[in-house]
């Protein structure tokens, strides 16, 4: 049994007629009569009262029938669900994103997208970059939020915002509330830098912020963020 066969039985029941219901399917009398008839063998009941001038359901037609239409009906759902999906009009949206962009654009690209896409479940996974470059590729993650890195073909990247290196540094130290500041002001300082294990492409910029300077900088705290 397929859904074309519940299709031309709820046909029939709903015209109690095999000429008008093989028409209302795009069929000759005589296969859609033997539709019904198999449909009747394979399900070992009579669905319909059959006489020259009559058609009538049984009380077996009348359930098949009711359920009949169940389930064409959630058929229907889950074709039209299907192609929600692909289009991507519907289902579930994994989104990685960094520590870095959770307050500054990931709550405005959530909330945009959210009202575009309001059947769209959006599941937030907070990691480090590095982390999110292994999760896009095994496919674990839909989307991310993260530093320009490395390029690789199965991936798309779209440029959303631009950011540049900053100093932090206590309220008492000299450096603080001076600018500009250049990368020899920094020659002699300990610094906090992301290890490159954890976010490479962050730490390349850092290293080559100093490096076109001709100075070699003294990461001594690496955090794994």
């Amino acid at each position: 049994m397929d859904s074309r066969q519940m299709r031309y039985f709820v046909a029939l029941a709903e015209t109690l007629h095999f000429g008008r219901a093989a028409a209302r399917m795009h069929m000759t009398q005589p296969p859609f009569s033997r539709q019904i008839s198999n449909l009747e063998r394979e399900l070992g009941v009579q669905l319909v009262e059959r006489n020259s001038r009559h058609v009538t359901l049984t009380q077996a037609g009348e359930r098949f029938l009711a359920d009949s239409r169940s389930v064409l009906a959630q058929f229907e759902d889950a074709c039209r669900d299907a192609r929600l999906v692909a289009e991507g009009q519907k289902g579930e949206l994994r989104l990685g994103f960094m520590m870095h962009a959770a307050h500054r654009i990931v709550p405005q690209i959530v909330s945009c997208y959210a009202r575009l896409r309001p059947d769209i479940r959006i599941v937030l996974l907070e990691t480090t970059p590095a982390e999110i470059e292994h999760r896009l590729l095994g496919g674990e993650l839909d989307a991310a939020i993260t530093f320009a890195g490395r390029p690789f073909p199965q991936l798309r990247t779209v440029p959303v915002i631009t950011d540049h290196l900053c100093l932090i540094v206590p309220k008492g130290h000299p450096l603080a509330g001076e600018d500009p500041i250049a990368p020899r002001d920094l020659e002699m300082e300990d610094l906090i830098a992301a290890p490159a294990t954890v976010a490479p492409t962050l730490r390349e910029a850092i290293a080559g912020y100093f490096e076109r300077a001709g100075i070699v900088p003294r990461f001594r705290y690496e955090p794994q963020l």
